[in-house]
């Protein structure tokens, strides 16, 4: 057991590094080549590169422990993806406030609830990419 986690402090020791040494050299690139969507780009990337090194190490999806708000997200865009209402709960009598997010994960699960779980992973980078593709188009 103490050899897991003298190499995860090695793994985040040499993520660390390469964060910065790459930081560096898009600090560098930017002073040579001045364009917004390095920025955006860079900026994507780096919020990406974030996402997998914490998300990495992980022997399941982060944050999808009993009795948490992200295991209760799942489970209710999982009663919808079953072809249910969005208003329903998967708790037999009680409805959901937001029926909107249960309407998007029911889409993109295709109807199918095993894909729920997938869609949580890729979840943040693609709203990290959508947020920054906005954002260079918006400004």
């Amino acid at each position: 057991m103490e050899n897991a986690a003298v190499s995860l402090d090695i793994f985040f020791l040499v993520l660390r590094y390469a964060y910065v040494f790459l930081f560096l050299g898009w600090l560098l690139v930017l002073l040579r080549w001045p364009r917004p969507w390095l920025v955006a780009a860079g900026s994507l990337g780096f919020a990406w590169f974030a996402y997998f090194a914490m998300q990495f190490p992980l022997a399941r999806p982060y944050a999808l422990f009993p009795s948490t708000d992200r295991m209760f997200n799942v489970a209710m865009a999982s009663t919808a993806s079953t072809g249910h209402s969005p208003f329903e709960s998967y708790q037999v009598g009680f409805g959901d406030h937001e029926p909107f997010w249960r309407l998007i994960m029911q889409i993109l699960s295709f109807g199918r609830p095993e894909n729920v779980l997938h869609i949580y992973l890729i979840l943040t980078p693609a709203v990290l990419a959508v947020l920054a593709v906005s954002l260079y188009f918006g400004l």
